[in-house]
């Protein structure tokens, strides 16, 4: 099967907000020589439903890849409309257009807005492997994040998003 992935344009990068979780921001930025602050930002808009909220100086957020001053992915580079950490890229860059459902049994299902060029098919078998890969870490990792946002959201004044990702990777 050609690969749809080919003749990409960035779209997605320049639309959506990213969103990770902090050990991914930890990954990027030990993989980057990034400091993990650089990379992260926190999203107040169009939070995703699956993800927990925290709350960062009184306001809800989600943990979200930042963007560059022209609003695209931190990890674009806008010349090429390629990804500069693409073979360590987050989890929902990995799944793009697909995400993991866990209503009725784990399913994969293409995403209802897709921002690609061209259609992209997702035969059977594919489904399955995506699947396998996807379902061990959704409930090991959101489940453990979600814990994680639990306790900071317990906190009287847990702080900002530095704070936050301390609490998460650190455990301060």
């Amino acid at each position: 099967m050609d690969n749809p992935c080919l003749r990409c344009d960035a779209r997605c990068c320049r639309r959506y907000a990213i969103y990770v979780l902090p050990h991914e921001v930890a990954r990027l930025a030990s993989a980057l020589g990034r400091p993990r602050a650089s990379l992260a930002a926190a999203e107040t808009a169009d939070l995703a439903p699956e993800l927990p909220v925290v709350y960062l100086e009184g306001q809800p957020a989600q943990l979200a890849l930042a963007r560059s001053p022209e609003g695209a992915c931190t990890l674009l580079d806008t010349t090429t409309d390629r990804c500069t950490a693409h073979g360590i890229a987050p989890y929902i860059c990995r799944m793009y257009p697909h995400t993991a459902t866990g209503d009725e049994g784990p399913r994969i299902r293409q995403l209802n807005e897709v921002l690609c060029p061209e259609p992209f098919p997702l035969p059977p078998e594919r489904e399955q492997e995506l699947v396998a890969l996807s379902m061990p870490f959704w409930n090991e990792q959101v489940n453990e994040y979600r814990r994680r946002a639990q306790q900071w959201n317990l906190r009287l004044d847990g702080g900002g998003l530095d704070a936050f990702l301390a609490f998460c990777l650190d455990g301060e």
